[in-house]
């Protein structure tokens, strides 16, 4: 086989095995009665979010003295 072969077969082990893992774990919270096991749940939607950055208005630097202007 070659190398590229082998490299694609790992991703796809990783990738499935990825997808058995959330698989699993979904199994798990649903079995357990966990909230947000399904995506019906409207808990997760209740909580109020807040942004990662807040935006302002632009404010134009200030201008520089010039030399003239310092030495008056």
């Amino acid at each position: 086989m070659a190398m590229q072969d082998i490299l694609a077969i790992l991703i796809v082990i990783a990738a499935a095995g990825f997808l058995a893992r959330r698989a699993w774990q979904r199994l798990i919270r649903r079995r357990t009665g966990a909230c947000d096991s399904c995506s019906n749940c409207n808990s997760s939607n209740t909580l109020s979010t807040q942004p990662l950055v807040t935006i302002s208005e632009i404010m134009p630097p200030a201008k520089a003295q010039r030399r003239e202007e310092v030495r008056m």
